[in-house]
């Protein structure tokens, strides 16, 4: 019985260690319930959504700032996507305030030390989004006959301007590093580090076939050359695109594609 007795001791001071150790990672335990864990169920969630929401802009931004989208098209079928990211990320600004983070590996939970640290850090990224996000709104509630060019000039600007999102980017590599560190397989590892490979190189696709159907579409192109070709059999921005978009990958493999 005495030796059962010890081990009953032994087995409450051992999970009281584990429990200090565990409080020791984490400060500002008191503000829990106030500020948002980072690794929480919903916070997981609402990551997962503005990475959606960060792919969405990748694909299309650059197709916009291009005019591989049309003004009108836009108005039509991007519009509604306008609305949901501006509105997603300006949600996402007060949230920024109340979401804990790891410093010195440590979970700093404090309310004032986390706002603080965002201040230093993306608000001014962030500030600078949203406010380009509601601008642009505001030129499409406001358009009217008298102020068209004027209204187009700046939206075009805006369109250019929008491409500050992407820098959010950073941030979800630092999210990546973070899930990367706490893999102990190393093929895993590897497997992981592959696919991010893959991935910058997609990342990085539609950006070259824009700037490759800019270059094309320009005054200083060459006359009759693919885009002329492209535009004439098919007639559609989507082919021209995807032909645009097939030549940039092929700059990275040894495959070939006959329209440079």
């Amino acid at each position: 019985m005495s030796s059962a007795l010890s081990e009953t001791m032994l087995s409450k001071s051992t999970g009281s260690h584990r429990s200090l150790d565990a409080a020791e990672g984490v400060r500002g335990q008191r503000w829990m319930r106030v500020t948002i864990h980072p690794e929480a169920r919903g916070r997981l969630l609402w990551v997962c959504m503005g990475t959606v929401l960060l792919t969405y802009d990748t694909l299309v931004l650059p197709m916009q700032v291009v005019q591989l989208i049309p003004e009108d098209t836009e108005v039509r079928l991007f519009k509604w996507a306008s609305w949901v990211t501006t509105i997603f990320w300006l949600l996402d600004f007060p949230l920024n305030f109340l979401t804990g983070f790891y410093g010195d590996g440590v979970l700093e939970m404090s309310p004032r030390l986390v706002a603080l640290a965002y201040l230093k850090g993306w608000f001014a990224v962030d500030f600078t989004i949203v406010a380009v996000d509601l601008y642009a709104l505001w030129l499409s509630l406001g358009t009217n006959a008298s102020g068209l060019t004027s209204w187009g000039r700046s939206f075009r600007l805006v369109r250019v301007l929008r491409l500050l999102r992407l820098m959010r980017l950073r941030r979800l590599q630092e999210v990546a590093t973070r899930m990367l560190d706490s893999i102990r397989s190393e093929i895993t590892l590897m497997m992981a580090r592959i696919l991010g490979l893959l991935l910058g190189i997609m990342t990085l696709g539609p950006y070259i076939a824009c700037i490759w159907y800019a270059i094309a579409r320009s005054p200083d192109g060459v006359d009759g050359g693919w885009l002329a070709t492209v535009a004439t059999e098919e007639g559609n921005q989507v082919h021209i695109y995807l032909c645009a978009f097939h030549w940039a990958m092929t700059q990275f493999t040894p495959a070939t594609q006959n329209i440079a």
